[in-house]
């Protein structure tokens, strides 16, 4: 077996680039699909019902659509768009992602209050710490959240 330079444009190379691509898309689905459950009902009371109902579509279309990809190419493994094809589902479900995570920083969505609250029920309610710099990308006064309840940490 011969060693190929690092960045070779050879077919081969990029062949079995593609094959270990598509061999780790089972369990990227599965993540995918999973966590975007998961995430769904976490901010389920906190957020707008019709959004996370319709992103949630989104993301399972987008990994059924990753799925039949990935079927069609075990079925013929053969030709050069393969990796084109993985790159368009990956930069969509990329996308899917960041316009779910968008609002927790721009404080148009009720995400960022959900995860100021968690932060600083988790850290005693103190402000400077670490744990609460969400707050300051969220536009959410920091007093607003701020509790004498839990003894600081």
């Amino acid at each position: 077996m011969a060693l190929l330079p690092v960045g070779s444009e050879s077919p081969d190379v990029k062949a079995k680039q593609v094959t270990l691509l598509f061999s780790h898309l089972p369990v990227i689905l599965l993540a995918t699909s999973l966590n975007s459950a998961i995430l769904t009902l976490a901010l389920w009371n906190h957020a707008s019902h019709r959004v996370l109902v319709s992103w949630l579509i989104c993301i399972q279309l987008t990994a059924l659509l990753r799925c039949v990809l990935l079927l069609t190419y075990r079925r013929n493994p053969e030709g050069e768009s393969w990796g084109r094809w993985f790159s368009l589902g990956t930069w969509v479900s990329g996308i899917l992602w960041f316009c779910r995570g968008a609002p927790v920083c721009s404080g148009i969505g009720s995400a960022s209050d959900f995860f100021d609250v968690r932060a600083r029920r988790n850290v005693g309610g103190s402000g400077d710490n670490p744990f609460c710099q969400l707050s300051r990308c969220s536009g959410v006064p920091a007093s607003r959240f701020a509790t004498t309840n839990h003894p600081a940490v």
